[in-house]
């Protein structure tokens, strides 16, 4: 399960199941949990968590669902309320907008088809995260302001004297809703619209579009609140994710697979036109901006000022993500970042196109919607594996498909890998990971020691490697990996554990007992190594011993605890 998910999730669980906040004792595992105080809390801007907390109680206590048991059915039934759901009302928000420009519903029904199946929209909405849940709630606010202060809106008998007030109040209270599910998009669109509205000296606007933002912001603030102490979200507390474990230290060699950049400049160029480009995944954002940037020109003063705002969000998206992370979010499809304003600006694409032009015009655009459908669809497939924030990203989920489809070691996989992978040793550790998944034991191991055959000092290869060949029996690649795991990491408990529990299963099992000491020392609450030394002292020490570390597993086996 992604570290997205799980850290939503693990708030969803203990809210429910525990009445806590805290994520110590959570089901999954998540790369994103932030340690404050002593304990574990989830990082993310929580009014998403707590939504779903809400759906996870009717799950919890009417069927009896939980998410050691019943997660594939939880994690559906969560993509359905917070991703598919908004994402059709997105789209016949799109739709109803295009009908209102008189583009004909056969044209409308055409043009929807854009954001639907030709944009990371797609590639998203098969999994748990906020970028579509904030996407459909932009959308709204714009929806909502599109013909505001046109005169077209004023003559329009259908709208009373009140509406534009209650509008103004609507886009606030959206796009401050937005921004509690995804920061910066919403942040931004409220930002331009209320700059724009005081361009015009319009202070009576300008009071309800801060009055209808303030209810978000004051409940995202409370939530904060409630979730970690804090009034803001924990990913702006300073090295709230360096604690001992995590992936983001500099010592932990995982952070070097999310590829940072040295500079600001570098990284705005791969996320833009280089090999992360925005522009590649999504081509069709180029038609976007250049008819948003008339629309700015031409329109009158309401669309104008609609467009001008888009165009704001977008750009300043644009080039704040890569200030903020250099890493640039490390392993996911696409420029995800990007994907709440994805429907803004597809809908000037959509005007862009209904132009009548040369020729050489239509040709281009038909081209840039198959390349994006054909990007879109490729996703999908996978949208969370990592290494595929690359112009080699479909051929990397291909790779990671035909791995699992293969009925054995895939050449195809192999040559993708080796040809186009920005770190061949991170493509191959993940080309074992997809054929551990499928139970192709054989097929991982040779996987793993190719990536540690290009990159020596990669510990969850070596984690990986031992785990795996130790469930094949295997244990002298097992032990060899793990012993090279704790001269590179001698404080991973878990290496120095499962280096012990490898070598009972061998002649050298008297050996056992230091390296399940070691790990024990480490982590008092590790399963691996209680059970090492309760076997070990059944063997080799006395009756006593084994009875006491049996106890202590006993006592701190629970379902709620995972196993180290």
């Amino acid at each position: 399960m992604p570290g997205l998910d799980a850290d939503r999730y693990a708030l969803m669980e203990s809210l429910v199941e525990r009445g806590t906040t805290c994520v110590d004792e959570a089901t999954f595992a998540s790369v994103d949990r932030a340690r404050l105080n002593g304990h574990f809390y989830s990082e993310k801007p929580p009014l998403l968590s707590f939504a779903g907390a809400g759906v996870y109680f009717i799950l919890h206590h009417g069927p009896g669902w939980n998410f050691r048991e019943n997660s594939s059915q939880i994690v559906r039934v969560m993509i359905a309320f917070f991703v598919i759901i908004p994402l059709c009302v997105l789209l016949w928000m799109f739709h109803a907008l295009l009908l209102r420009q008189h583009c004909g519903w056969k044209g409308a029904i055409i043009a929807t088809a854009l954001p639907a199946l030709a944009s990371l929209l797609l590639t998203y909405g098969v999994c748990f995260t906020n970028h579509p849940l904030a996407g459909a709630l932009l959308f709204a606010a714009f929806y909502t302001g599109f013909d505001l202060r046109d005169e077209s809106c004023m003559t329009n008998t259908a709208v009373s004297a009140a509406s534009p007030c209650l509008r103004y109040f609507a886009v606030g209270f959206l796009s401050a809703l937005s921004a509690a599910v995804d920061l910066l998009p919403g942040a931004i669109f409220f930002a331009a619209y209320l700059a724009f509205e005081f361009r015009r000296m319009s202070i009576r606007s300008m009071g309800f579009l801060l009055t209808g933002a303030m209810i978000p912001a004051v409940l995202h603030v409370i939530l904060n609140r409630a979730a970690t102490g804090l009034w803001l979200p924990a990913y702006f507390v300073h090295e709230r994710n360096l604690y001992a474990g995590s992936i983001w230290r500099a010592d932990s060699m995982i952070a070097g697979d999310y590829e940072p950049f040295p500079n600001y400049l570098t990284a705005l160029y791969h996320y833009t036109i280089g090999h992360r480009g925005v522009f590649f995944f999504m081509p069709l954002m180029l038609y976007g901006l250049i008819y948003a940037s008339k629309s700015a020109r031409s329109m009158g003063a309401g669309r104008a000022g609609l467009a001008l705002t888009v165009l704001a969000t977008f750009v300043i998206t644009l080039l704040a993500t890569p200030a903020i992370s250099l890493g640039l979010a490390g392993g996911s499809y696409g420029p995800r970042h990007i994907v709440t304003v994805t429907a803004l600006v597809y809908f000037y694409a959509v005007n862009e196109f209904r132009r009548k032009g040369r020729a050489w015009r239509t040709i281009l655009a038909a081209c840039l919607v198959a390349w994006s459908a054909a990007i879109a669809w490729t996703g999908a497939l996978d949208p969370w594996t990592p290494g595929t924030l690359s112009v080699y990203a479909p051929l990397d989920v291909l790779a990671a498909r035909a791995a699992r489809l293969s009925n054995g070691w895939s050449l195809f996989a192999q040559n993708i890998a080796d040809k186009t992978a920005y770190s061949r040793p991170f493509a191959y550790y993940e080309l074992g990971r997809i054929y551990r998944e499928q139970g192709k034991m054989n097929e991982a191991i040779y996987a793993y020691k190719h990536s540690l055959d290009l990159d020596p000092n990669r510990p969850l290869a070596h984690y990986a490697l031992g785990s795996t060949s130790g469930m094949m029996g295997r244990m002298a690649i097992a032990i060899e990996a793990f012993d090279k795991l704790v001269q590179i990491e001698p404080a991973n408990a878990g290496a120095w554990a499962n280096l012990g529990i490898s070598l009972l299963n061998t002649p050298r099992a008297i050996e056992a007992r230091a390296p399940l000491e070691k790990g024990l020392a480490l982590n008092p609450h590790s399963r691996a190594a209680l059970s090492g030394l309760a076997e070990w002292h059944g063997r080799f020490g006395n009756a006593e011993n084994a009875r006491e570390f049996t106890r202590k597993l006993d006592m701190i086996t629970s379902p709620s605890r995972p196993l180290d």
